[in-house]
């Protein structure tokens, strides 16, 4: 998980209680992101044999914000690639 703004200490903190079991790691130095996400992003790992695919990106965008003139819109995306999962 990425902070680019430090808005998201809340989110961060919940998403570790929620996720009892998931290694949430935060990643300030990030580089990937910085310009597209407005704010908040992260990245889905899975493990096999020891070695780790990622499976998934995404995070905070400020399309819907743009789009309807709104700041009060939120909108979080991701993807996944399915091939990355052929890899598991």
């Amino acid at each position: 998980m990425t902070d680019f703004t430090g808005r998201f200490t809340r989110v961060l903190d919940e998403l570790r209680r929620t996720l009892e079991g998931a290694c949430v790691v935060e990643d300030p130095e990030r580089r990937g992101g910085r310009g597209y996400y407005a704010g908040l992003c992260f990245k889905v790992y899975g493990s096999r044999d020891g070695r780790r695919y990622e499976l998934s990106d995404g995070g905070v965008v400020d399309w819907t914000q743009q789009l309807l003139q709104n700041r009060k819109e939120r909108l979080t995306i991701s993807g996944i690639g399915v091939e990355r999962l052929l890899a598991l």
